[in-house]
């Protein structure tokens, strides 16, 4: 298993759910299927006071597609995407003006772990007047 690609940053809702979308693939290029992934495990740092968060392990299952997806959530090419795990921001993202780092750590079947960063910008409700 190689990689997997994402936007660099998104900007989210305090305490907004987000859901992380991405195309992950493995040595060749060929998309990862379920079968080729044991387990993912998700970290959230917040920064710079550097709070560490581990919610549960991820179900394979549940966020592995295996055949790329081209619904409208995916704009970022035509090929797809087989990734998407959706962070409940109620529970993970409750701090503003912080940046959330979220790190995905994908451990592939016969191969080493990757990991899969994706920092979120927090931003607060109230100063859009949203509660």
């Amino acid at each position: 298993m190689a990689n997997a690609r994402i936007i660099p940053l998104f900007y989210v809702w305090e305490k907004g759910s987000v859901r992380v979308m991405a195309r992950v693939e493995g040595d060749g290029g060929a998309a990862a299927k379920q079968s080729e992934i044991t387990g993912i495990l998700l970290k959230i740092t917040r920064l710079p006071s550097l709070t560490v968060v581990v919610p549960p392990l991820l179900v394979v299952a549940n966020v592995i597609f295996d055949t790329l997806l081209t619904d409208s959530r995916w704009t970022k090419d035509a090929i797809g995407y087989n990734f998407a795990h959706v962070i409940d921001g109620a529970t993970y993202l409750t701090k503003a003006d912080e940046i959330h780092r979220l790190e995905y750590t994908f451990d592939p079947s016969g191969a080493g772990e990757f990991d899969f960063p994706v920092p979120l910008d927090v931003m607060p409700r109230q100063i859009h007047g949203l509660t």
